[in-house]
């Protein structure tokens, strides 16, 4: 189904992304020119920023990506910030 290859390719590219901009300094722009869409399908998709980053957090989880584990637990903790 169209629908699921479109979410699954905007939340490889947020990772991707994660992985190398950081959790939290990607932003719903990025993602959708990574993943050959406009930024109105991740919002589709997702809704909120923060829904987002909790689909990318969860499916760090999954995967064991301790970059973004690593990543989102210094956010919680007020580290992340630059």
């Amino acid at each position: 189904m169209r629908r699921d290859s479109t979410k699954t390719s905007i939340l490889e590219a947020a990772i991707r992304l994660a992985m190398t901009h950081g959790y939290n300094r990607i932003s719903r722009e990025q993602i959708a020119a990574h993943a050959g869409c406009v930024p109105s399908v991740v919002s589709y998709h997702f809704g909120t920023m923060c829904k987002l980053r909790r689909a990318i957090l969860g499916e760090a989880k999954r995967l064991h990506i301790e970059p973004i584990l690593e990543q989102s637990q210094a956010a919680l903790h007020g580290r992340g910030r630059k």
